[in-house]
This record gives structure tokens, C-alpha cells and sequence, in this order.
């Protein structure tokens, strides 16, 4: 199985997704309200992951993206939270316990 390092490589180089299943699979966006975060999320659900946390600092970006990947069958998770709120991401991490994390920003 790619690791989700290569992963963000390759969906970074290529526009089709690159052949890896990603089901059962729970990953962490951070920045997912955003254009970058937005392009991740998307390419992940392309590569079949169905569980994603979704951080991000505006109420509103995070409402938009939830609403549109609940609609194509992604269990989501929205979180509220500034990216340099250590305190917050580590007890993101702790209770949830995703298998990788990208970042948007």
C-alpha cells in the first residue's frame, strides 16, 4: 500500500488519481475549507476513502465542504479549529486517531 506521503506526491503530479484504495481509511485535512484542502479532499475521496476529519478555521468553509461530500456518501467529521491551536490539533488527534494527515495550508 502507498504511504499518504507518496499519496500527496502523486495527487499532487497527476490528475487522475493514482490506483490505491483508501476505504476504511480515516484522514485528517487540515485547511479543508480552502482551494488546496478543497483539491486533497476531493482527489481522496477519488481514491476511496470515506472517512475524513475535516479542520479548518471558518465556520462557513467548513459547512460547504461538509455538505458537499455527506452528499456524495463521505462520513465527515467538521472540526472548528485555528491551525496554530496546538492544544486543539493534539486532542484532534488524540481522539480520533486518523491514519494520516494533509494539510491545505
Amino acid at each position: 500500500m502507498i504511504s499518504l506521503e507518496d499519496l500527496i506526491q502523486e495527487l499532487d503530479r497527476h490528475h487522475s488519481p493514482p490506483d490505491v484504495d483508501l476505504s476504511g481509511v480515516t484522514v485528517m485535512v487540515t485547511g479543508a475549507g480552502g482551494s488546496i484542502g478543497s483539491k486533497l479532499y476531493h482527489r481522496l475521496v477519488d481514491c476511496g476513502a470515506t472517512r475524513l476529519l475535516l479542520v479548518d478555521s471558518s465556520e462557513y468553509a467548513l459547512y460547504v465542504v461538509n455538505r458537499s461530500l455527506v452528499e456524495r456518501g463521505v462520513i465527515t467529521k467538521p472540526l472548528l479549529c485555528s491551525y496554530g491551536n496546538r492544544v486543539v490539533l493534539e486532542a484532534i488527534l488524540k481522539d480520533y486517531q486518523p491514519t494520516g494527515i494533509v494539510t491545505g495550508k
